[in-house]
Parts: structure tokens; sequence; C-alpha cells
């Protein structure tokens, strides 16, 4: 056989692969490259601000807050302190049958957000005016907080068994990402990362001065530290 007939052999032998190879665009299951091949593309997490609310309903003889409401102010202020953005606002009624009381009620919900670690300048009071209920118009406090939501999962719109490749389903990485939204502890966080705290001098020096002296560094560790999983045979 001449060198220039299996040239032509190995060229059409090349030729044929790479029509099969394009013919396996039209074969179902196979890639797409309109379709995003990332889970975090198919199934984003959406985080939104939205406001917390909590109202304190005033009786026009109150004079201060009842234990009940103390009570639920105080999971509110830490409810605020784990995820609050911005002020926390605090809305009085004004021209009410109870807003003389309302005011009286206002000084003791500031007097425990103070004991609960709020900054006074982070609290901020407001006037509003309400026809609903006028005798009893509340105390409202709302401040900024962030929520992370994931889409829907149960796609199951495609057949697993005509797929072909490796590519990922449409429902693939669902789970992962609803769980991701609902245990992340600030879904800020997902948007901008926090910047990082300043070391801890105090144990730093203290590691070094031990480190100088020939003593150990090492971090004590109480029994329950041991690392062991369990004892039990």
């Amino acid at each position: 056989m001449s060198g220039n007939t299996m040239k032509s052999i190995a060229i059409l032998g090349v030729s044929v692969v790479f029509a099969g190879l394009a013919g396996c665009n039209s074969i179902p299951g196979t890639t797409d490259l309109n379709l995003p091949m990332q889970y975090q593309e198919n199934h984003p997490i959406t985080v939104e601000a939205t406001t917390a609310e909590m109202d304190i309903l005033v009786n026009p003889q109150s004079v201060a807050l009842l234990r009940v409401d103390e009570t639920r102010l105080r999971a509110f202020a830490a409810a605020y302190r784990t995820r609050g953005h911005g002020p926390l606002v605090l809305s009085v009624p004004s021209d009410t049958p109870n807003s003389m009381a309302a005011t009286q009620v206002a000084a003791d919900v500031h007097r425990v957000l103070t004991e609960e670690g709020l900054h006074p300048d982070t609290v901020q009071s407001r006037p509003y005016h309400t026809t609903e209920n006028p005798s009893w118009a509340p105390l409202v406090l709302s401040f900024t907080r962030y929520t992370a939501d994931a889409s829907p999962c149960g796609d199951w719109s495609e057949s697993y068994s005509s797929r072909l490749n490796g590519n990922a389903t449409p429902n693939f990485g669902c789970a992962t990402q609803n769980n991701l939204a609902v245990m992340v502890s600030e879904p800020a966080d997902l948007v901008q990362p926090r910047t990082m705290t300043s070391a801890d001098a105090t144990q730093r020096s203290d590691v070094l001065d031990n480190y100088r002296n020939s003593l150990d560094t090492n971090t004590r560790r109480s029994d329950d530290a041991s690392g062991e999983i369990s004892n039990v045979e």
C-alpha cells in the first residue's frame, strides 16, 4: 500500500471520529453548553432584607412593662444583637388616649434594652399616629435583618435513563443549597463576609513567654476534649 493511500485512510479515520463526536450533540442527555454546570447557578441562594417587628400593647393605665412583655423584649434584643442591622427603632404612639402611658412604658423599654447591652445611640425613638384602636395603641419595635432562601426542589423533569454523560441533573445540589440557606447564622455573610476581629494579644504574649522560657505552649484541654469518640466497647 502506497504512502499516499495510508495518509488518505488516516485522514478519513479522523474525519469519521469528529463526525461521530459532532453527532453526539443530537443525543438526549449530552452536554448543553447553554445550561449552567454548577449547582450554585442552578439553585442560587437569594438574600433579602426584611423587617423584624415586635408590638407591646399599652394599657392607658400602664406605668411599666408587664413581666411577660419584658421577657419578650429581652428575646427580641438578643435577636437584634445576633442578626440586626442598622438601628433598633422604637415607635411610640402620639396623640392617643394611651400616649402618656406609652411614654412611661417606652422609658422602661429603654432600660431593658440598655441592660441587654444595647448602646443608647442604637435605639432610635420616634412618634407615630394611628386611628386603629388608639386606646391600646402599641409600642412597635423593629429592625432590619437578612433572610436567605434557595430555589424550590423537586425538579424531576429529566429522565436519568437518558443521561449519557456525567452532567448534573436539574435537581442536583438543591437540597444542599436549601440546607445552607436555613443553617447560616447570618445570611448577610453570604453577600459580604464580615471583617476579621483583632488578634488576642494577651494569648499571643502568653504563648511567646512560655516558648522563651521553654515551657509547654499547648492549649490546656479538659477531659471532655480528649478527642475520643466513645469509650463504650
